[in-house]
């Protein structure tokens, strides 16, 4: 299938576009059970979630939206075992709070220039934005 071809593209946009795909028909009773049984899909998606868990925010949030709707059938649970999805969803959460934290010590730095909203705060808040999403994915 064209999605699981896509995840080996170089482009992240068209990874994005794959994830988020293959996400909309997880959702779908139907339409999981294709899934569940395909293990190329499963592999390529663990290893892109290790690989790619610092790097794109969308991306891996699409990825653990796919994982937790596996998670919500106790026969898949030893497929996500082997996959170490719970491994590299703890060392995402590490990682983004590493990530806050330097981005935290940043802001206090500037903190005396702080009268007007300039283009590193709305950068901050996009930041907390994303970060907040894919945090709420891992801890679900």
């Amino acid at each position: 299938p064209i999605y699981i071809e896509n995840l080996y593209e170089n482009d992240v946009k068209i990874k994005i576009a794959a994830t988020y795909n293959i996400l909309q028909l997880v959702q779908e009773p139907e339409y999981l059970s294709r899934f569940v049984d395909h293990k190329v899909l499963i592999g390529a998606l663990a290893r892109m979630l290790q690989e790619e868990r610092k790097k794109d925010h969308e991306l891996v949030s699409n990825i653990l939206e796919i994982f937790f709707c596996f998670s919500n059938f106790t026969q898949l649970h030893p497929i996500l075992i082997s996959a170490k999805i719970g491994a590299t969803t703890m060392q995402i959460i590490s990682h983004e709070h590493k990530r806050y934290e330097l981005s935290l010590t940043e802001r206090k730095k500037k903190l005396p220039n702080l009268d007007k909203m300039d283009d590193a705060d709305t950068k901050f808040i996009l930041f907390l934005h994303r970060q907040e999403k894919l945090l709420y994915i891992c801890f679900y």
